[in-house]
């Protein structure tokens, strides 16, 4: 429903634990034989409107462009604790190592401050000539095909294209799963939607900014994880781990052939 991950982990674990839970429930107890069908109906009908209701709410609080002052605010205090950060990095990086000569570690430190420095520049808000804060959507790219290229929008442009998708996947799942129950009577998918609908909304991202009051909450949002999103990071990470480890055995090989041709020159 609602999309985005569920930033509380008490949230992320009720998720998880809400569909195993009902399908037991749905195995000791028979909806239809209970008389159960028609309220069953009429609560998956009435999960859809409340979070309908919920959207539309969200959509007034962005037309009002409710939270930018504070979304301004926070940018600024993550800009500053980037540059405090940078700040003490130096330090460390210029206290390490002797005068005149610079070290394996304090080359590494250099790089880590061009990071750095470029982690800041993201951190500071960004605005358009009317003040307004801005956010740039990363392409979308499908099978090595971009499918939309990255653009630069206002803050409430974004949270509106965010809505939008909310809306059309509201519409189209109750859509699909109305035809599977009244085509094949099938009762498994009406009963997890009823459950995982309002859990879903409580930990959808634009549910946590305009409701919860968290307008600091960084844009772009992160993308939803996959179902083998922790795979991939960790598979990404090893990727990381020995470019780092080729890269730093080339260095070295490169270091132990500068001392042969340095001695061969001494010997000639």
């Amino acid at each position: 429903m609602l999309g985005g991950n569920a930033t509380n982990p008490v949230l992320k674990n009720v998720q998880m634990i809400a569909p195993m839970a009902v399908l037991y429930l749905c195995q000791m107890y028979k909806v239809e034989e209970m008389g159960l069908l028609n309220h069953l109906r009429a609560l998956y009908l009435s999960m859809n409107l409340l979070a309908l209701l919920v959207l539309l709410y969200i959509y007034t609080q962005i037309q009002r462009n409710v939270g930018a002052k504070e979304y301004v605010e926070a940018c600024k205090e993550r800009a500053k604790d980037a540059e405090l950060l940078t700040s003490v990095t130096n330090n460390v990086s210029s206290t390490a190592g002797k005068p005149g000569k610079k070290n394996e570690k304090s080359k590494k430190s250099d790089k880590k401050d061009e990071k750095s420095d470029n982690k800041k520049d993201d951190d500071k808000p960004k605005t358009d000539d009317l003040g307004r804060p801005m956010v740039t959507i990363p392409a979308v790219v499908v099978m090595g095909n971009e499918q939309t290229p990255e653009r630069t929008v206002t803050v409430q442009e974004y949270d509106s294209i965010q809505l939008k998708e909310e809306v059309r996947k509201i519409l189209m799942g109750a859509g699909i799963l109305c035809l599977i129950h009244f085509k094949w009577d099938v009762l498994m998918p009406l009963i997890l939607q009823s459950v995982m609908i309002p859990l879903s909304m409580i930990g959808s991202q634009l549910f946590e900014v305009y409701c919860l009051g968290q307008y600091e909450k960084v844009r772009p949002f992160p993308a939803p994880a996959g179902p083998f999103g922790d795979l991939k990071e960790q598979w990404e990470k090893a990727q990381n781990d020995i470019k780092a480890a080729k890269a730093q055995y080339d260095e070295a090989e490169k270091e132990n052939w500068s001392k042969v041709e340095e001695e061969e020159k001494k010997t000639k």
